[in-house]
């Protein structure tokens, strides 16, 4: 994934979360460490999608626990469309 687009899901996930991106690391988990909760994670998801034009699978957000899952996520997505 190009560093524009890393830095892009970062921001993205402080945003929606309230946080400032320093704060958002890629080994973050999203329940335990970032304090996101579940409804947060679909909005995430649903913005992610919109800013990249990719489609996330429903299971792929059931498995999705840290700010690296999603970034590899949008990078399959990107790939395969």
């Amino acid at each position: 994934m190009p560093q524009k687009n890393r830095q892009a899901v970062l921001e993205t996930v402080a945003e929606i979360l309230g946080l400032s991106v320093n704060d958002v690391s890629v080994d973050a988990s999203f329940f335990g460490d970032l304090g996101c909760d579940s409804v947060q994670l679909l909005d995430l998801v649903e913005v992610i999608e919109s800013k990249f034009g990719v489609q996330i699978a429903s299971t792929a957000v059931d498995t999705t626990t840290t700010v690296q899952d999603l970034l590899d996520y949008v990078s399959a997505a990107e790939r395969s469309s």
